[in-house]
């Protein structure tokens, strides 16, 4: 019996998220393994002899490759099961959602890890530098939101949606208020929010344990 394919992850980084809804949306069989970054498991031994950067996600294949960093896990993903691609089949969208999704992974989610981490208790940020980040974040997306509506193809699920999904969810914890100032990327999100593909990784015990746990600690309704 051939093995599976693994995922070690964690449900708040949108990082994870994108490899976690690609080995659902291609029907790939595999196992989610929760890393707590928290307790600094990505840190250890046994982590690190699979992840010489200890970060998440990492990704075992069924030959036991490890593969990490979350593009190269994406790309490794689309080449393998090219029968359900997330990536649009024709151009200018296929460039589109590369570059959405670069936009989100180093021009975005920083600013937004920032807001979160000090939501979290993780470090402090001065009155001025949040309200630097808040104004420049607000300026990103807004940016981020015309170039999203130019996408040809607005139905179908590709990997700008798990990658966004999940940076909004940070931000909405770490940035009630972006809510109302940006609704129509409030809309995306419950768009997104309702597909097999997202609805499929909530369903993880993993991932609905922190989620539960966020709920709580935010006082988020669910």
């Amino acid at each position: 019996m051939a093995s599976k394919y693994k995922l070690y992850g964690h449900p708040v980084s949108p990082f994870s998220y994108l490899a976690h809804a690609a080995l659902i949306y291609k029907k790939v069989d595999f196992d989610f393994t929760y890393i707590d970054l928290a307790a600094g498991k990505q840190k250890e031994a046994e982590f690190l002899n699979m992840h010489p950067h200890g970060q998440v996600p990492l990704l075992v294949t069924d030959k036991g490759q490890n593969i990490y960093e979350s593009w190269s896990i994406f790309e490794f993903l689309e080449e393998q099961f090219p029968e359900q691609n997330m990536l649009p089949k024709s151009q200018p969208d296929r460039a589109k959602v590369r570059t959405l999704c670069q936009v989100i992974c180093t021009g975005i989610f920083p600013t937004v890890r920032e807001l979160f981490m000090e939501t979290l208790g993780r470090h402090k940020l001065t009155d001025e530098e949040r309200t630097n980040h808040q104004q420049n974040l607000i300026a990103k997306l807004e940016v981020f939101e015309k170039e999203l509506a130019t996408l040809q193809d607005k139905n179908s699920f590709n990997a700008v949606d798990p990658l966004f999904y999940q940076a909004w969810q940070n931000l909405n914890i770490a940035y009630p208020k972006v809510k109302e100032l940006l609704p129509n990327l409030q809309a995306n999100f419950e768009r997104i929010a309702k597909t097999p593909t997202v609805i499929s990784i909530e369903s993880n015990p993993a991932v609905k344990k922190v989620r539960d746990f966020m709920a709580s600690r935010f006082a988020i309704a669910q």
